[in-house]
């Protein structure tokens, strides 16, 4: 879950980036429909070929709660598994802001697959501080834990654009890392063309890869 390309920002980075714009004086009702050349979970391909995902949140619920829902095609054929085509990922959580420039966001996901893929359940907690980020998520039944610091300096071109760099730590030592960027475009920002370099250095799957992604915004905000 990963980043689609901006949706989660593409291709890999999470459920957060759905929550990165979460107000806390009214509910909101925010979604996005996204085409991506490829969907990326933590440095690692899920299809090898474009994707289309949706997704929905309801946030700003009292107490700062929130909750969703995000798809995507997936194909693990190449490993396979030629039954699994599609990915459902449930989540909620709380989102406490601590300070003007900081939020401390902790929440539960369910990623759920429709065919032979067993589905794997986290908790998680993500700090956001200004340009950095931090998260940490917890598989419940293994206990593994993945780890990520995320930093964004678009101001270094005069926030033109949203660019940002994703550090990825698994328990076992595994790395990867991913330089993103993307613009939002159209009368009201609704539409962002993002494009995702990561390096996956997991045993048998290390790529450099470039991926490009165009996401449509949309929801509504009730007082």
């Amino acid at each position: 879950m990963k980043y689609i390309l901006t949706g989660l920002l593409a291709l890999g980075l999470s459920t957060h980036a759905l929550t990165d714009h979460l107000s806390f004086d009214e509910t909101s009702f925010s979604g996005d429909i996204n085409y991506a050349s490829d969907y990326i979970f933590r440095g690692v391909s899920q299809a090898g070929k474009p994707v289309v995902s949706v997704s929905a949140v309801v946030s700003d619920l009292p107490a700062g709660a929130y909750v969703g829902v995000w798809s995507s095609d997936v194909d693990f054929s190449r490993d396979g598994d030629s039954e699994t085509t599609r990915e459902v990922d449930f989540f909620g959580g709380f989102v406490t802001q601590i300070a003007d420039n900081l939020t401390v966001d902790l929440g539960y996901i369910r990623y759920q697959y429709d065919g032979i893929v067993d589905d794997i359940e986290e908790v998680y907690a993500v700090v956001n501080w200004g340009n950095l980020t931090l998260s940490n998520y917890t598989d419940t039944n293994t206990h593994d834990n993945y780890a990520e610091v995320g930093y964004s300096f678009g101001w270094l071109f005069g926030d033109a654009f949203d660019v940002s760099f994703i550090y990825g730590l698994y328990d076992e030592d595994d790395t990867f890392t991913m330089l993103s960027a993307s613009k939002n475009f159209g009368s009201s920002d609704q539409w962002t063309f993002g494009v995702l370099i990561g390096e996956d250095v997991l045993d048998g799957q290390a790529s450099n890869s470039i991926h490009a992604s165009i996401n449509y915004n949309f929801g509504f905000t009730r007082g």
